[in-house]
């Protein structure tokens, strides 16, 4: 299969650059240092050579640069350092966006496990994490009700299932 998808690729070289005459040896190198690559980028990049560069054969260091540039499209590579940055900084979103959903997550599993709790192991494990942390009992959701764990702050539903699954005292 491969000497077939070399052959094609040899096929398009001696197409596009008609008068290139290359020796036996010559192209076992070319075929050594190419052959590997997947075949259908490889004719892709040399057609990129064949329309940037006007010459009556082609370079390898010419194909290996179009064929870099080739990889790094179909397979989103970043190619200069704007490129790396702007990886970087889509990486680092994805990322922090991966990271709230999961706290999102955990955050309304542990209301479901604390709202399933009985009321004095609420008041106890929320007055005890709000005394250990000095946290505060309100929270954005409005006045601190023991029994409703709706309007207890995220840190408070985090120390109080943490230290209750502890078996703090």
């Amino acid at each position: 299969m491969q000497s077939e998808q070399w052959a094609k690729t040899v096929e398009l070289m001696r197409g596009l650059w008609p008068r290139w005459s290359v020796t036996q040896e010559q192209l076992v190198t070319w075929r050594d240092e190419f052959a590997n690559l997947n075949p259908e980028w490889m004719r892709e990049a040399l057609r990129i050579v064949y329309a940037r560069y006007s010459s009556d054969h082609p370079k390898p260091s010419w194909i290996s640069k179009a064929f870099r540039e080739v990889h790094a499209a179909k397979t989103e590579t970043p190619t200069n350092e704007a490129d790396v940055a702007e990886a970087k900084r889509r990486e680092t979103m994805e990322r922090d966006q991966a990271e709230r959903e999961q706290a999102a997550h955990d955050q309304a599993r542990m209301r479901r496990e604390i709202a399933g709790w009985s009321s004095e192991d609420r008041a106890h494990w929320s007055g005890e994490a709000a005394r250990r942390f000095q946290l505060t009992m309100r929270s954005s959701r409005g006045e601190f009700d023991a029994d409703d764990v709706d309007t207890w702050s995220h840190m408070v539903v985090g120390f109080a299932y943490s230290m209750r699954g502890r078996g703090d005292q």
